[in-house]
């Protein structure tokens, strides 16, 4: 178990908790699949992920670790971004804040592709189409849930990047770096006394906000969009997790008395 204050947070850095699991059901199902392993995802809760962000002080390195929290993205779809890529100003095509994301494998089958045409049996069409592989979501518009995170990026970006609107909301070099920014905020964590029941990379921010939003009731096909998966199999390992979070407390007796269930029978 983690050794966290009792209080309530809530997604990025808010104050209620207000998914449908109760956070203790939620923390014993965490912690429970932690130990289990078998492949389930690695999670933070969101009180767990608003304490390590407050021992982030730098402006640049909180904002790149809030953005994976809020969005979902991986590190390197993170980097990519670029203020073109935010929309945080509603208006009737985007009544919501949203960014969009171009997914990992997209950019890199980009950034390997050769001149000329692909070869004949990349992604080979098959004429059954219940053999057919569904397309790969190049791009996906994730909306920004939390209105006080939209609302940091937004002075974030008016002050550090107002007037470089392609060049990358985080101009870092080396995938070292954010590796570098996480270590520091756990090492600060672990002086102040905070402990956490899993070990804390990048990817633990994509998992924490895919079961973020299962616990608060998104439909699976939804995620499976936000995340940008091509197959469903990959977003059901997040709800083999949720199910353990669904029955947390539920009382469900398989036993039955011998005598009653007889009378019972005799009366059929």
């Amino acid at each position: 178990m983690s050794h966290l204050p009792a209080e309530i947070f809530q997604i990025s850095r808010s104050d209620a908790w207000t998914t449908p699991v109760s956070l203790d059901a939620a923390r014993t199902m965490r912690d429970l699949a932690a130990q289990l392993g078998a492949g389930l995802p690695k999670y933070l809760l969101a009180p767990e992920v608003a304490v390590l962000l407050s021992c982030i002080d730098d402006l640049t390195a909180r904002m790149y670790f809030d953005t994976l929290w809020n969005t979902g993205a991986r590190l390197n779809e993170a980097l990519a971004l670029t203020p073109s890529c935010f929309t945080l100003e509603p208006s009737r095509r985007h009544p919501q804040p949203v960014v969009m994301l171009k997914t990992l494998k997209q950019r890199n089958r980009e950034a390997n592709r050769g001149r000329g045409r692909p070869p004949a049996d990349a992604d080979t069409f098959h004429p059954d189409p219940r053999y057919r592989k569904p397309p790969e979501p190049g791009i996906r518009l994730v909306p920004l849930l939390d209105a006080a995170y939209a609302q940091r990026m937004r002075e974030y970006l008016a002050t550090w990047r107002k007037r470089v609107k392609h060049l990358p909301v985080w101009d870092i070099r080396s995938r070292q770096t954010p590796l570098n920014w996480l270590n520091a905020a756990l090492n600060r964590a672990r002086n102040d006394g905070i402990t956490f029941p899993i070990t804390v990379t990048p990817h633990t921010f994509r998992h924490s906000f895919a079961m973020h939003l299962l616990m608060s009731g998104v439909p699976e096909k939804v995620l499976q969009g936000l995340l940008g998966h091509r197959y469903a199999r990959s977003t059901e390992v997040y709800t083999r997790v949720f199910s353990l979070d669904v029955l947390a407390g539920r009382g469900l007796s398989f036993s039955y008395d011998a005598k009653t269930a007889k009378a019972l029978l005799n009366n059929f």
